[in-house]
């Protein structure tokens, strides 16, 4: 009920924001924050910009994805199906998800709870 497309109160959505900070919880691109700012500085480490993520699509499919980060509100309700294609994309360890969790490892960055990939 609560992600039903025409009466749910989620409708049908993966995010719920609200617009009581400085960006206004809305999805921002983090080239947006200034430079000297720490949430760009944690992520922009990279000088030709986002990082390129090698992995397999969910068919076996070798892809290269550019990832841009963005931050938003760290409150968010996620419908069912996309939980499991998280826990199942997690669970490969060439998915995206695994391989960008590697490329956060490896490069010694934290991902804050209002992270997100849009």
């Amino acid at each position: 009920k609560l992600f039903d497309p025409n009466n749910g109160p989620l409708r049908d959505t993966n995010f719920v924001t609200s617009s009581s900070c400085e960006t206004g919880f809305l999805p921002t691109n983090v080239y947006q924050f200034p430079e000297k700012w720490h949430k760009r500085r944690a992520y922009t480490h990279n000088p030709e910009g986002m990082p390129i993520i090698r992995h397999k699509d969910e068919h076996g499919v070798e892809q290269e994805t550019t990832l841009t980060i963005h931050f938003g509100s760290q409150w968010m309700s996620l419908k069912p199906d996309f939980v499991e294609y998280i826990v199942s994309s997690m669970e490969r360890k060439d998915s995206l998800a695994s391989r960008f969790r590697d490329f956060l490892i490896e490069t010694s960055k934290l991902m804050a709870d209002e992270t997100f990939i849009p």
